[in-house]
């Protein structure tokens, strides 16, 4: 004898994915709980340095690591800033030459991260800089090209360097 169910199949499947989402649920918990907890015995254990200097945290794939710097903020700085940050570092931090030199781009925390797209944008301004030979008479010129386009920042600036021709007029019209 057959014996019939009392709820079709079809009643069942609201069930059931409910069922799997609750569980899918779970499993993310326990694997978020899971990574802080890694990440908690990571900063526990993490190396220090002797000198004042970042540590580079060893990992198989560094695209996803934490970045060692943070850049400044660049609405928040002037151009001089922006290149003494680069030059010789601001607040007892390493320069971004430094870093750039001795960790390549592993310092920024991977393609995607924040950090990595600002030394991006401010690239070309670096760039531009180290081509020059008198680098106050570079400075001195970018903070006149933005006073000239309405006093803006250097946020600004990074997205819209001038160009060699730009600074070679500037260089003639001063007499240098």
């Amino acid at each position: 004898m057959v014996q019939q169910l009392s709820n079709p199949p079809s009643s069942n499947k609201p069930h059931q994915q409910q069922q799997q989402q609750q569980q899918a649920q779970q499993h993310q918990q326990v694997q978020q709980q899971h990574h802080l907890m890694q990440r908690a015995r990571r900063q526990s254990s993490e190396p220090t340095s002797t000198e004042d200097e970042p540590v580079l945290k060893k990992k198989k794939n560094y695209k996803d690591q934490e970045p060692l710097y943070i850049l400044s903020q660049p609405s928040k700085i002037s151009i001089a800033e922006a290149w003494a940050e680069y030059e010789v570092g601001l607040n007892g931090q390493p320069s971004v030459r430094q870093l750039e030199q001795k960790y390549k781009t592993r310092w920024r925390g991977g393609a995607n991260h924040t950090i990595s797209k600002q030394y991006t944008n401010r690239l070309n301004f670096y760039k531009f800089l180290e081509k020059l030979e008198d680098k106050e008479l570079g400075l001195k010129f970018l903070e006149h090209y933005c006073a000239g386009n309405g006093n803006k920042n250097f946020r600004w600036l990074q997205f819209n360097m001038p160009s060699e021709e730009e600074f070679k007029e500037y260089c003639y019209s001063n007499g240098r």
